[in-house]
């Protein structure tokens, strides 16, 4: 059950009741293609959609635009039981269109583009909050229906008895609560074989610290901790060994509890939400650690089939944090910032980059970077901060001064973008000499072909809407079938050629993959998300293959070369 208060329910359905669903809903969808071209691929049928003007002019748009917020304007008559409003759009668009989940964040940011346009001065921070809140808990529901999704024909079988009313009322689907995640028994047995062989201690602290060594950004929440200086210093702190078995000890009670993640997190959740004002990026971040570290521990046992239940209990686990029941979807509203200025015609006036700032702090995770400035405690009193507004004209007129100088970025601003750019979003990989021989004298030791076709097959397996790009390739209906696949291996093959290629040209990853990344971009229409995956399926696929050699600052240096290659990919859509 998702819980809106009273007033989130007014603001919601006070503004719905103003909407115009067809120019609204045409406008929203059109955005997404022409902002996001790889969605396109979804509407090849539709037409024209050659330039912006053409694909805000097609009708098509217009009306399948009108048919979507129709259905957002469903859910909102049924905001107590958002699940069952939405139930046969999720499984439209999981089982029959395989679309990635990814897509339904993309639209929601969007359309809180397109209302705040609309609605001027209506869209207040508090407006906006109760939308983000509902698209929020929308995204959940959709990805959620992604997890649930199950290979085996027995299961289905019984999905089929309670569709038929041949099991108590109280266990159909329609009356589960929206809290609900379903682990088949496959799933719960492949989860809990792996978790009582986990030496807690041991994988707990090796999963915190290559945490912080990988993404070092996440060190902020650390800083008490003692020596974070180094790879060496940050594996060998007490302090981290000690909380990263504390974490993994809660995920423990997770793992007793897959019936029922969201009570299980609910104290967790609070704490780190409300308190400690934690990222929700880092989450996941942490999810991703923990499956390198258990292919690493567990080699052979971690299997495709594992590997996909872990996912699915990491994912499902870390979306509780993201949105709790009080709160607005952190992962959307990072966005919103520079999308918040466009109502200013123009002129950057000091109200608006306030707004802009205030806006920015209903992610609470942000708050954090901003506790020198005093009261931030609710929407009124960042809006009045006299020293939100100062800041905020700062950092919009760094902003404007990026955009005289869009064309040549990194000279005008090297060294701060080289400082301040994470991995994930940089072409060129900067890597220590150490670094780089770490990765030639690992990458030798690897069987490439191997590593190529397990990393692809487990991307379809773990993330089985990936599967809509590989339709032609035969049998994909199990995990046994993907990973048997001539197609797939061979496929994967081609791919970690051309990876293996660019590992010989890390300071120009954009040059080595420009023909790549046109062709996926412009003719194949490939969601960039689906680079960083495959991306992070190798790292995976290389710990279980090199164990002990694949140390935190190995993977490091991978880490950061998947990063650079994926966004080398996706750099013809920038």
């Amino acid at each position: 059950m998702v819980n809106f208060t009273t007033e989130e329910k007014a603001l919601v359905n006070g503004l719905w009741s103003k909407v115009n669903v067809e120019d609204i809903g045409g406008e929203a969808l059109g955005r997404l293609l022409v902002v996001y071209p790889w969605t396109q691929r979804f509407f090849d049928s539709f037409g024209n959609l050659s330039s912006a003007s053409a694909i805000m002019g097609n009708p098509r748009v217009k009306a399948h635009g009108k048919k979507v917020l129709s259905s957002l304007g469903e859910a909102i008559k049924n905001l107590d039981n958002l699940k069952s409003a939405l139930a046969k759009l999720s499984e439209l668009h999981c089982d029959k269109l395989h679309v990635d989940p990814e897509n339904f964040k993309l639209l929601g940011n969007v359309l809180v583009i397109v209302l705040a346009s609309h609605f001027g001065k209506e869209f207040t921070p508090e407006v906006q909050a109760a939308w983000q809140k509902l698209l929020g808990n929308t995204l959940v529901i959709v990805v959620s229906s992604y997890f649930d999704k199950e290979f085996t024909a027995e299961v289905q079988a019984a999905r089929q008895k309670v569709k038929q009313g041949m099991q108590p009322a109280a266990m159909t689907e329609a009356s589960r609560p929206d809290t609900m995640v379903h682990f088949t028994a496959e799933e719960k047995a492949a989860v809990t074989s792996i978790w009582e062989k986990v030496d807690v201690e041991k994988a707990g602290g090796e999963t915190l610290g290559r945490l912080l060594i990988v993404y070092p950004w996440t060190q902020r929440f650390f800083d008490k901790f003692g020596n974070l200086s180094s790879a060496q210093a940050v594996m060998g702190n007490p302090r981290i060994r000690a909380h990263g078995k504390k974490v993994l000890a809660s995920l423990g009670l997770a793992v007793k509890n897959m019936d029922n993640l969201k009570e299980t997190f609910a104290h967790l959740s609070e704490l780190h939400c409300d308190k400690l004002h934690v990222d929700p990026e880092n989450f996941k971040l942490l999810g991703n650690m923990l499956v390198i570290v258990l292919s690493g521990h567990f080699p052979k046992e971690f299997t495709p089939e594992v590997h996909a239940a872990w996912q699915k209990l990491l994912a499902i686990s870390g979306l509780w944090d993201q949105v709790d029941n009080e709160k607005v979807g952190a992962e959307s509203q990072e966005k919103i910032v520079s999308n918040s200025t466009t109502r200013t015609n123009g002129s950057w006036v000091g109200e608006e980059r306030a707004e802009c700032l205030a806006r920015t702090n209903f992610s609470l995770s942000f708050g954090l970077f901003f506790e020198h400035i005093a009261d931030i405690s609710s929407h009124a009193a960042i809006a009045s901060n006299p020293k939100v507004k100062p800041l905020g004209k700062k950092v919009l007129e760094s902003f404007s001064e990026a955009l005289k100088h869009r064309n040549n970025l990194n000279n005008r601003f090297g060294d701060n973008l080289n400082n301040s750019t994470s991995p994930e979003t940089d072409t060129m990989v900067h890597l220590t000499d150490a670094e780089k021989a770490a990765i030639s004298g690992l990458w030798g030791k690897v069987n490439a072909d191997g590593v190529g076709a397990e990393a692809l097959g487990r991307l379809l397996v773990v993330y089985p809407w990936t599967q809509r790009f590989f339709e032609h390739f035969g049998d994909l209906s199990s995990a046994s079938a993907v990973m048997g696949n001539a197609q797939v291996k061979a496929h994967g093959k081609k791919v970690i050629t051309a990876f293996g290629d660019g590992l010989k040209h890390l300071d120009n990853l954009k040059g080595t993959f420009s023909a790549l990344s046109e062709l996926h971009c412009d003719k194949l229409h490939v969601d960039p998300e689906n680079f960083r995956l495959l991306g992070n399926m190798i790292v995976i696929v290389l710990s279980h293959d090199l164990g002990k050699d694949f140390t935190p600052a190995a993977q490091a240096a991978f880490q950061k070369v998947v990063a650079g290659v994926a966004s080398a990919l996706a750099h013809k859509y920038h």
